[in-house]
Protein backbone atom coordinates (compact mmCIF):
# COMPACT_ATOMS: atom_id res chain seq x y z
CA UNK A 1 0.00 0.00 0.00
CA UNK A 2 1.09 3.48 -1.10
CA UNK A 3 3.51 4.77 2.05
CA UNK A 4 1.33 8.15 2.07
CA UNK A 5 -1.77 6.31 2.68
CA UNK A 6 -0.12 5.09 6.34
CA UNK A 7 -0.28 8.47 7.97
CA UNK A 8 -3.31 8.67 10.46
CA UNK A 9 -4.05 8.47 14.08
CA UNK A 10 -4.43 10.82 16.74
CA UNK A 11 -3.86 13.58 18.54
CA UNK A 12 -1.42 16.70 18.96
CA UNK A 13 1.30 16.19 21.78
CA UNK A 14 -0.02 19.30 23.97
CA UNK A 15 -3.42 17.70 24.24
CA UNK A 16 -2.41 14.77 25.01
CA UNK A 17 -0.63 16.02 28.27
CA UNK A 18 -3.75 17.63 29.44
CA UNK A 19 -6.26 14.70 29.99
CA UNK A 20 -6.45 12.24 33.28
CA UNK A 21 -9.60 10.74 33.63
CA UNK A 22 -10.75 7.65 34.44
CA UNK A 23 -12.68 5.09 33.88
CA UNK A 24 -16.09 6.21 33.59
CA UNK A 25 -15.85 9.89 33.82
CA UNK A 26 -16.99 11.82 30.93
CA UNK A 27 -19.85 14.40 29.93
CA UNK A 28 -22.64 13.57 29.24
CA UNK A 29 -25.05 15.86 27.36
CA UNK A 30 -28.37 15.91 29.56
CA UNK A 31 -30.57 16.48 26.32
CA UNK A 32 -29.51 13.12 25.05
CA UNK A 33 -31.26 9.79 25.69
CA UNK A 34 -31.06 7.78 28.18
CA UNK A 35 -28.16 4.97 27.52
CA UNK A 36 -29.09 1.88 25.77
CA UNK A 37 -28.89 -0.53 27.99
CA UNK A 38 -29.21 -3.65 25.80
CA UNK A 39 -25.88 -3.08 24.35
CA UNK A 40 -24.59 -6.35 22.76
CA UNK A 41 -21.15 -8.19 23.98
CA UNK A 42 -18.84 -7.53 21.56
CA UNK A 43 -14.93 -9.45 21.74
CA UNK A 44 -11.71 -9.18 20.17
CA UNK A 45 -11.88 -10.63 16.49
CA UNK A 46 -8.94 -12.95 15.33
CA UNK A 47 -7.92 -10.31 12.98
CA UNK A 48 -7.07 -7.32 15.95
CA UNK A 49 -3.86 -7.23 17.93
CA UNK A 50 -3.91 -9.30 20.98
CA UNK A 51 -3.65 -7.92 24.29
CA UNK A 52 -0.87 -6.61 24.82
CA UNK A 53 1.33 -4.81 27.93
CA UNK A 54 2.81 -2.49 25.39
CA UNK A 55 1.48 1.11 24.39
CA UNK A 56 -1.21 2.37 22.22
CA UNK A 57 1.88 2.80 19.59
CA UNK A 58 3.04 -0.99 20.59
CA UNK A 59 -0.14 -2.70 20.02
CA UNK A 60 -0.41 -0.87 16.46
CA UNK A 61 3.00 -1.67 15.54
CA UNK A 62 2.24 -5.28 16.41
CA UNK A 63 -0.59 -5.58 13.88
CA UNK A 64 -0.69 -5.32 10.27
CA UNK A 65 -3.63 -3.80 9.70
CA UNK A 66 -3.27 -0.95 11.48
CA UNK A 67 -0.17 -0.18 9.75
CA UNK A 68 -1.30 3.52 8.56
CA UNK A 69 -2.13 4.07 12.06
CA UNK A 70 1.56 3.37 12.47
CA UNK A 71 2.38 5.83 9.74
CA UNK A 72 0.11 8.79 11.24
CA UNK A 73 1.95 8.70 14.73
CA UNK A 74 5.24 9.41 12.73
CA UNK A 75 3.44 11.69 10.33
CA UNK A 76 2.06 13.76 12.84
CA UNK A 77 5.45 13.68 15.10
CA UNK A 78 2.75 11.49 18.08
CA UNK A 79 4.81 8.79 18.73
CA UNK A 80 6.19 9.99 21.98
CA UNK A 81 2.93 11.38 23.19
CA UNK A 82 1.44 8.22 22.19
CA UNK A 83 3.48 6.32 24.23
CA UNK A 84 3.72 8.61 27.02
CA UNK A 85 3.26 6.04 30.02
CA UNK A 86 1.35 8.29 32.30
CA UNK A 87 -1.53 8.69 29.53
CA UNK A 88 -4.90 7.18 29.60
CA UNK A 89 -6.79 6.50 26.32
CA UNK A 90 -9.36 5.12 24.69
CA UNK A 91 -8.98 4.97 21.61
CA UNK A 92 -11.39 4.15 18.17
CA UNK A 93 -8.86 2.48 15.88
CA UNK A 94 -9.94 2.66 11.94
CA UNK A 95 -8.39 0.00 10.06
CA UNK A 96 -6.22 0.05 6.68
CA UNK A 97 -9.57 -0.57 4.99
CA UNK A 98 -11.52 1.71 7.07
CA UNK A 99 -8.63 4.78 5.82
CA UNK A 100 -9.35 3.26 2.29
CA UNK A 101 -13.18 3.86 2.44
CA UNK A 102 -12.52 7.72 3.55
CA UNK A 103 -10.31 8.19 0.91
CA UNK A 104 -12.82 6.98 -1.28
CA UNK A 105 -15.54 9.65 0.38
CA UNK A 106 -13.12 12.20 0.28
CA UNK A 107 -12.71 11.38 -3.54
CA UNK A 108 -8.93 11.67 -3.00
CA UNK A 109 -5.26 9.46 -2.98
CA UNK A 110 -3.18 9.57 -0.83
CA UNK A 111 -0.64 11.75 -2.28
CA UNK A 112 -3.45 14.75 -2.20
CA UNK A 113 -5.04 14.40 1.23
CA UNK A 114 -1.16 13.76 2.96
CA UNK A 115 0.16 17.27 2.32
CA UNK A 116 1.23 19.90 4.94
CA UNK A 117 -2.07 22.40 4.17
CA UNK A 118 -3.95 19.14 5.57
CA UNK A 119 -2.62 18.65 8.54
CA UNK A 120 -4.45 20.36 10.90
CA UNK A 121 -7.60 19.05 9.49
CA UNK A 122 -6.28 15.24 9.32
CA UNK A 123 -5.23 16.09 13.38
CA UNK A 124 -8.49 17.57 14.02
CA UNK A 125 -10.31 14.06 12.31
CA UNK A 126 -7.76 11.91 14.09
CA UNK A 127 -9.07 14.04 17.51
CA UNK A 128 -12.41 12.88 17.34
CA UNK A 129 -11.38 9.29 17.50
CA UNK A 130 -9.96 9.48 20.96
CA UNK A 131 -11.18 10.21 24.29
CA UNK A 132 -9.57 10.55 27.61
CA UNK A 133 -9.65 7.81 30.13
CA UNK A 134 -10.29 4.06 30.01
CA UNK A 135 -13.56 2.65 29.06
CA UNK A 136 -14.22 -0.95 28.03
CA UNK A 137 -16.50 -1.63 25.92
CA UNK A 138 -19.00 -2.82 28.54
CA UNK A 139 -18.91 1.35 29.69
CA UNK A 140 -18.89 2.53 25.96
CA UNK A 141 -21.86 0.92 24.57
CA UNK A 142 -23.97 2.01 27.74
CA UNK A 143 -23.05 5.34 27.04
CA UNK A 144 -24.93 7.72 24.68
CA UNK A 145 -22.10 10.15 23.97
CA UNK A 146 -18.63 10.33 24.52
CA UNK A 147 -16.40 13.45 24.70
CA UNK A 148 -13.68 13.30 22.30
CA UNK A 149 -10.05 15.40 22.40
CA UNK A 150 -11.47 16.96 19.71
CA UNK A 151 -13.74 18.46 22.06
CA UNK A 152 -16.59 17.23 20.14
CA UNK A 153 -18.96 14.23 20.92
CA UNK A 154 -19.30 11.00 19.43
CA UNK A 155 -22.78 9.72 19.70
CA UNK A 156 -22.89 5.99 20.52
CA UNK A 157 -25.27 3.73 19.39
CA UNK A 158 -25.23 0.72 21.66
CA UNK A 159 -27.46 -1.52 20.46
CA UNK A 160 -26.02 -1.61 16.96
CA UNK A 161 -22.43 -1.30 18.61
CA UNK A 162 -22.07 1.92 16.33
CA UNK A 163 -19.67 5.45 16.83
CA UNK A 164 -20.21 8.47 15.34
CA UNK A 165 -22.68 11.48 14.37
CA UNK A 166 -26.04 12.05 12.91
CA UNK A 167 -24.15 14.36 10.08
CA UNK A 168 -21.31 12.28 8.74
CA UNK A 169 -22.27 8.66 9.39
CA UNK A 170 -21.25 6.32 12.25
CA UNK A 171 -18.94 3.17 12.05
CA UNK A 172 -19.59 -0.48 13.19
CA UNK A 173 -17.07 -1.66 15.95
CA UNK A 174 -15.76 -4.54 14.83
CA UNK A 175 -13.56 -5.74 17.78
CA UNK A 176 -12.74 -4.53 21.54
CA UNK A 177 -10.88 -4.57 24.43
CA UNK A 178 -7.48 -4.03 23.11
CA UNK A 179 -5.47 -3.62 25.98
CA UNK A 180 -2.54 -1.04 26.18
CA UNK A 181 -0.07 0.20 29.09
CA UNK A 182 -1.59 3.21 28.65
CA UNK A 183 -5.03 2.50 27.29
CA UNK A 184 -7.74 0.64 25.65
CA UNK A 185 -8.53 -0.05 21.73
CA UNK A 186 -12.09 -0.90 19.99
CA UNK A 187 -11.33 -1.26 16.23
CA UNK A 188 -13.92 0.48 13.82
CA UNK A 189 -14.64 -0.51 10.21
CA UNK A 190 -14.70 3.45 9.10
CA UNK A 191 -13.03 6.86 9.55
CA UNK A 192 -15.44 8.61 11.70
CA UNK A 193 -15.96 12.76 10.61
CA UNK A 194 -16.89 14.99 13.50
CA UNK A 195 -19.70 17.34 12.31
CA UNK A 196 -17.98 20.47 11.87
CA UNK A 197 -16.31 18.94 9.16
CA UNK A 198 -17.71 18.78 5.42
CA UNK A 199 -17.75 15.27 4.47
CA UNK A 200 -19.49 12.61 2.26
CA UNK A 201 -21.58 10.18 5.02
CA UNK A 202 -20.50 6.92 5.74
CA UNK A 203 -22.82 4.64 3.41
CA UNK A 204 -23.81 1.64 5.68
Amino acid sequence: MNQFLRRLLILPAAALLLIGCTEGQNPVDPGMPAPDQTAPSLSMSPATPSTNSGTIVDVAVSNPDFSILVQAVQFADLAGALSNPNARYTVFAPTNDAFVRLLGRLGLTPEQLFVPENKELVKSILLYHVAPGVRTSKVVLKMPLIFTLKKEFIVVKGRTAEVGNFKNGFASIIATDVRASNGIIHVIDDVIVQRSVPVPPIQN
